[in-house]
């Protein structure tokens, strides 16, 4: 069964396949919106986009309240860009420089390559990347139409 379809083959697929991971663990995942037109991405590119979803899984994961898990995608499309924003809560505060998460609670040093290939890919493609991680995390993707 599909549980969302955002008009974006590469996404619908990352999409749903990361929805039945959250699912079972018991994190609420909610999707609106949706790609009216194509997106001026590659595949991978594509791919690299929706990698938020990853971290996102394993941001709730240190949840430790499982009623308080949950990630939300909203996409929005406006003349020029498509905005797509990923929010999931945080366990401990971190801080964001230059869009980038600065304080870490992973302990491997592969830590932000996930955000950091986003970052790369949108400005490549004369998008950027936005961070705030003030109550929760929010990282908000723009890419040009």
């Amino acid at each position: 069964t599909v549980f969302t379809n955002v008009g974006n083959d590469i996404a619908d697929a990352i999409i749903n396949g990361k929805y039945y991971m959250a699912k079972e663990y018991g994190i609420a995942f909610d999707v609106s919106g949706s790609f009216h037109s194509g997106l001026a991405l590659s595949a991978l590119e594509s791919a690299q986009s929706f990698n938020a979803l990853d971290n996102a899984i394993e941001g709730n994961l240190r949840i430790e309240d499982r009623s308080k898990r949950y990630i939300n995608v909203e996409i929005k499309q406006t003349d020029n860009f498509f905005v797509i924003s990923f929010e999931n809560p945080l366990s401990t505060p971190v801080e964001v420089r230059s869009n980038s998460l600065i304080a870490s609670t992973k302990t491997t040093g592969d830590h932000g390559f996930g955000l950091l290939n986003i970052k790369n890919t949108q400005e490549k493609n004369g998008g950027y990347i936005e961070v705030d991680a003030n109550k929760h995390l929010i990282l908000t993707v723009v890419i040009p139409r």
